[in-house]
């Protein structure tokens, strides 16, 4: 009870990791696990939706931190999986929601101290509006493609900003937490907004112009994803730390997201072999996602039986 006492919008993290692996599982044809995940990332959201909606009322002169954008990008990405499964409404309903966190947040003006990979969320949950948009713009047509643009554009602007002060202070202060992943799930996702509105666009015969720029700039995004995971699998090496940690969702999001990214530009550019890429990462971020499970069962077990 405690630990709910004292969460933030954070703690959001497992609802992004749970629902980015229930959309690769979507993808790769495995339907039965993706209904599974996406129940689990729904009622993941409506414990914390609840806790932290009592924990806010009770402390309504707390601000934010950047790591509270979580609430945002799960919103998203659970709208992602119910625009794929054609519950329109719904992945509506839940990009307004998440649209209207985002400018709450930013309302309240986020604590910018403590910088750490969590505050990438900031651009992660800028680039899942524009995800989400992109996918709802198939059904909703230029509006709705214009603003998944703008919020595109936004992400890729803050990414260098915010990314290039997180490593400054993680390389000044010699420490490593396994959110520093977002460091490449934050380019990843950016790389998975620009080929979903490629391929909205193509649908819609819109911005013709822009398709050129959007493919270029998914390439290059993915290239840079792709270059940062060798030097965090080598840190993650040195430091050895296995133990379960909250953090670790913040792990399993960014390897999910590489996989859904490399399997939607795949597509988008006609290149079989990224999408085989995407398969192989959604197979590692769904054990990540079971032995992360795993040691968050483990950990409350104990906690339930006192």
């Amino acid at each position: 009870m405690r630990a709910l006492e004292e969460l933030d919008a954070g703690a959001f993290a497992v609802v992004m990791a749970t629902g980015i692996v229930g959309v690769g599982a979507r993808l790769e044809g495995v339907a039965e696990l993706a209904d599974v995940l996406l129940a689990a990332a729904c009622g993941a959201w409506l414990v914390l939706a609840a806790a932290l909606g009592r924990n806010t009322v009770r402390d309504r002169s707390a601000r934010p931190r950047l790591q509270s954008f979580a609430v945002v990008a799960a919103t998203a990405v659970v709208g992602a999986d119910f625009s794929l499964v054609d519950w329109q409404a719904a992945a509506l309903a839940l990009w307004s929601l998440a649209l209207a966190l985002w400018l709450a947040l930013l309302v309240r003006r986020p604590r910018p101290s403590g910088l750490s990979g969590g505050s990438l969320l900031l651009v992660v949950a800028t680039e899942s509006l524009a995800v989400l948009g992109a996918l709802l713009a198939l059904r909703h047509e230029a509006p709705l493609a214009a603003v998944a643009v703008g919020g595109w554009a936004l992400g890729l602007a803050l990414y260098p900003v915010v990314a290039g002060a997180v490593v400054a202070t993680v390389a000044r202060e010699h420490r490593f937490s396994p959110d520093l992943w977002i460091v490449m799930g934050a380019v990843a996702i950016a790389t998975l907004a620009g080929s979903q509105l490629l391929l909205a666009l193509r649908a819609l015969h819109e911005l013709a112009g822009l398709r050129g720029v959007l493919s270029g700039v998914d390439l290059a995004t993915w290239a840079l994803a792709s270059a940062s995971v060798p030097p965090l699998v080598a840190t993650e090496l040195l430091v050895r730390r296995w133990r379960f940690d909250a953090a670790r969702w913040s792990f399993v999001f960014p390897l999910g997201m590489y996989g859904v990214a490399s399997h939607v530009l795949g597509r988008a550019e006609k290149l079989p072999s990224l999408q085989e890429i995407g398969t192989v990462f959604f197979a590692i971020a769904l054990a990540a996602w079971a032995l992360t499970a795993t040691g968050l069962a483990r950990r409350c077990l104990p906690l339930a039986g006192r």
